[in-house]
């Protein structure tokens, strides 16, 4: 809401979004409202497949050891910070 208040307010104001996934129809209906004309310009690509890990997919792969002792093991209390 703060940035479509703005545009009313700052007409030499360019607002650019880049996204893969956004909803660009939504976008565009959003701001409209304000400036009158919000142009979506699309750029076809390709998609590129993606590989899921999960953390214990990468502790297996990389045969890690969370030593005892370690300041990232559990319970140890030695961790800094928060």
């Amino acid at each position: 809401i703060i940035l479509r208040d703005l545009l009313a307010r700052r007409p030499d104001l360019k607002v650019v979004a880049m996204s893969a996934t956004v909803n660009a129809e939504l976008f565009a209906d959003y701001f409209a409202k304000v400036t009158g004309n919000c142009p979506v310009v699309e750029i076809p690509g390709r998609t590129f497949p993606v590989q899921e890990y999960r953390l214990e997919d990468v502790i297996e792969a990389t045969g890690y050891i969370c030593e005892p002792k370690s300041e990232y093991a559990k319970g140890t209390g030695t961790r800094q910070g928060g």
